[in-house]
């Protein structure tokens, strides 16, 4: 019996302790939609480069479905044009004005929240992990590989909201030859 009490107090802790963390990240929207109306949200975005950095455990957490072994010699950085890899995303599919909006960032298709908590982080100092993307076969181009970002959505759209150019982003280095010829 005392384990099931202990067990009550521990999912109680819990939740007050994400009420608050939510209560906190309620706030901290405010005040960044706040800052974005008035055009003020200072941030710049500071990208990893080196794939030797990376976090592999990053990797095997948020892409499960896609296999991440060896970082280091299986991918590489590649800088890439925001604007033509958003178009080509989905071989071209996507809206991409819907999906990654560069007038508009809060009350888009990417969660207001997720957004909320990608700019705390930025602010925080912490280094960002840059998109990735990848070739892969689509039932719905008749059997023709497509190119689509399968991580980053919301670093992507912050970066075409705050109007940048270029950003880094993570490639299979068999790939490489491919996205350079339609980028």
């Amino acid at each position: 019996m005392a384990d099931i009490h202990l067990g009550k107090i521990d999912f109680q802790k819990n939740y007050d302790k994400r009420l608050k963390e939510n209560l906190e990240l309620s706030k901290l929207e405010k005040v960044y939609k706040e800052s974005t109306k008035k055009g003020k949200l200072n941030i710049d975005l500071i990208w990893n480069e080196k794939i030797n950095e990376i976090d592999d455990v990053f990797f095997y957490e948020n892409l499960s479905k896609e296999k991440f072994y060896n970082l280091e010699n299986n991918y590489i950085i590649e800088i890439l044009d925001l604007d033509k890899v958003v178009d080509l995303n989905c071989g071209g599919k996507v809206n991409s004005n819907k999906a990654y909006p560069k007038d508009k960032l809060w009350g888009t298709i990417r969660l207001d929240s997720n957004i909320t908590k990608l700019i705390k982080y930025i602010k925080s100092g912490k280094i960002l992990c840059p998109p990735v993307i990848i070739y892969r076969p689509n039932e719905y181009s008749s059997g023709k590989d497509i190119f689509t970002i399968c991580d980053g959505n919301h670093r992507i759209a912050l970066s075409r909201f705050l109007g940048l150019k270029t950003i880094p982003f993570i490639i299979k280095k068999e790939e490489i030859d491919k996205i350079r010829k339609i980028t």
